[in-house]
């Protein structure tokens, strides 16, 4: 191997890490609809950095990177449930595979995370608190509770009230992307 071959892989490597970066919202929400916990889906991920960081050779320049990132999201996951201790309320791999299936494009996932993030916005500030302390910074309810001076259960009730709001603020958008 010469060096000229070796330069060019490391750079071949600080694209694919770069792409991996760029698209590593995408790759988390992928990870999210396939492992329960928040804590669990950004674990995933570290461990798909390093999986994509080693195969980044088997990784061509011009095509989707994101699809090749979510099935090494998916291969992981299956790994990481098969490996893992926990067993946590989760899905039988069998479905696993059917829902993969079913799951839209991977295209799609950055037109959801938009609509996710319209919708976001459109919470009051407090709601808006709550969602990103939950599952941006995946604190517990408990912790929540603490944290904003209120009780475990008013934490929960805000929390399952700004998540309904989410879902049918999505639902509306859904319906208006059909009719356009």
């Amino acid at each position: 191997m010469t060096h000229s071959d070796s330069s060019d892989e490391q750079l071949h490597l600080l694209k694919v890490q770069q792409l991996f970066m760029t698209h590593q919202h995408a790759l988390l929400a992928y990870a999210l609809s396939i492992v329960p916990r928040f804590q669990d889906a950004q674990d995933l991920l570290q461990e798909v950095f390093l999986v994509v960081s080693r195969k980044a050779h088997t990784w061509s320049d011009g095509t989707n990177f994101l699809a090749w990132g979510c099935a090494i999201v998916r291969y992981e996951a299956l790994h990481y449930r098969r490996s893992s201790k926990k067993r946590t309320a989760s899905l039988d791999d069998e479905i696993l595979e059917l829902l993969h299936c079913e799951t839209p494009p991977v295209d799609d996932l950055d037109v959801q995370i938009e609509r996710l993030k319209e919708c976001l916005k459109r919470l009051s500030p407090r709601s808006r608190e709550l969602i990103m302390l939950r599952y941006h910074a995946a604190q517990l309810p408990e912790q929540i509770a603490a944290k904003v001076h209120r009780s475990v259960n008013s934490v929960r009730v805000a929390l399952t009230r700004a998540k309904q709001a989410l879902r049918e603020c999505i639902d509306e958008r859904l319906a208006l992307d059909d009719q356009a």
